[in-house]
């Protein structure tokens, strides 16, 4: 990313997801805490490095490499293995808007767990996605309410369904609703992960001359290999759309390869 503002915003995402994964995910200092019976539930973080934020088949870097990351906590809630979750996850970003927009951030909350008697698995909250720096009459702020089912279908094979629902959505372009389907499949080979998966995704917009962009098909097809903490992926991504239905005959609704490393913790 060319822009000062861009750099400074990513210097201030390097900063904040650093800060945030040393101080409460010290191993030593969560043992500590679990011992003396101290404050309850999980933390999870991660941080990744990808060549291209591309989100529903459309790139938001510009075609360019985006730091990412982020930290959840998570808790039981005492009704069967329903579990309640917030947290916030992060991107740098390139719309191409003049340095408008340089950093995404990502709240949300919802709840979580497995349907009594079964394998089906469920998460329902709500997300909240932010671009701090942007001009509020651009009217990038949206919140989007999520839906995921999953389901084990044989060995390690699990299908995944998700739609989201989103009342004013990006850019203020009305209603907008996103159904996807995905299959995963998880092969152990000592000591290392592999993970095939593929899925594809219908994005309906509202008000299509307003977003720039015309109700679309997506899909993705990419493997990964994981290996204690580390995890490495490279996925194949591609719309339906023409460059002509593409944001004014932009390039970011094209096929391409994204290479991700990233770490949990």
């Amino acid at each position: 990313m060319s822009s000062i503002g861009s750099t400074r915003g990513l210097a201030r995402l390097v900063i904040g997801f650093a800060f945030l994964i040393i101080l409460p995910l010290n191993p030593a200092l969560a043992e500590e805490e679990e011992q003396k019976g101290g404050f309850p539930g999980d933390f999870e973080a991660e941080v990744g490095l990808v060549s291209d934020y591309v989100d529903r088949g459309i790139s938001n870097s510009d075609g360019n490499p985006a730091l990412q990351g982020g930290i959840s906590y998570s808790i039981g809630t005492g009704i069967g293995d329903t579990s309640a979750y917030a947290g916030f996850w992060g991107s740098s970003v390139d719309f191409d808007d003049g340095g408008e927009a340089t950093v995404e951030l990502d709240w949300y909350f919802g709840f979580n767990g497995t349907a009594p008697g079964s394998e089906l698995a469920w998460d329902a909250g709500f997300a909240y996605y932010s671009y701090p720096g942007a001009s509020s009459s651009l009217n990038y702020d949206y919140w989007e309410i999520p839906l995921i089912l999953s389901h084990p279908l044989w060995d390690s094979v699990t299908a995944t369904g998700s739609y989201y629902f989103s009342p004013e959505y990006f850019g203020d372009a009305g209603y907008a609703h996103y159904l996807n389907a995905g299959l995963s499949w998880e092969i152990a080979v000592e000591p290392v992960t592999f993970t095939l998966n593929a899925a594809t995704g219908h994005q309906w917009i509202e008000d299509n001359a307003w977003a720039g962009v015309e109700d679309y098909q997506d899909w993705s097809a990419g493997v990964s290999v994981g290996y204690e903490a580390i995890t490495v992926g490279l996925a194949y991504t591609d719309t339906n759309l023409s460059k002509s239905e593409c944001f004014g005959g932009t390039k970011v609704c094209d096929p391409r390869l994204v290479l991700r490393v990233g770490a949990s913790l």
